[in-house]
């Protein structure tokens, strides 16, 4: 008899990585984005996240409302003002997506 998984595995987007999450627009050669908060796996950001800065945020926290990518804390540099990213960012780069491992009512 077939088991089917009850839930989306993962049951949210998140983060795959340690890094900040990120909307394109707002990535700019050697402009600093400031750090608008941080999100952790059990304490998602739900701040405010203005334009030009980005949110620290651990592997296995949901991802902010309009994040488009998660950088790599090593792919970043830390300034005075929040960080600056060093590495090309690609849409949906360290991004789980909702069941990507598993989708409710799949077999498992």
């Amino acid at each position: 008899m077939p088991v089917t998984s009850p839930i989306d595995v993962p049951p949210f987007d998140n983060s795959a990585m340690d890094g900040y999450a990120v909307r394109l627009a707002d990535i700019q050669s050697d402009r600093p984005l400031k750090i608008a908060g941080k999100a952790f796996a059990g304490a998602p950001f739900d701040g405010d996240w203005p334009a030009g800065s980005a949110v620290r945020i651990m592997t296995g926290a949901p991802v902010p409302p309009g994040c488009e990518a998660v950088v790599m804390q090593e792919e970043t540099r830390e300034v005075e003002d929040g960080i600056v990213i060093n590495a090309p960012v690609r849409a949906g780069q360290n991004i789980r997506l909702i069941g990507e491992d598993i989708r409710r009512d799949q077999p498992v």
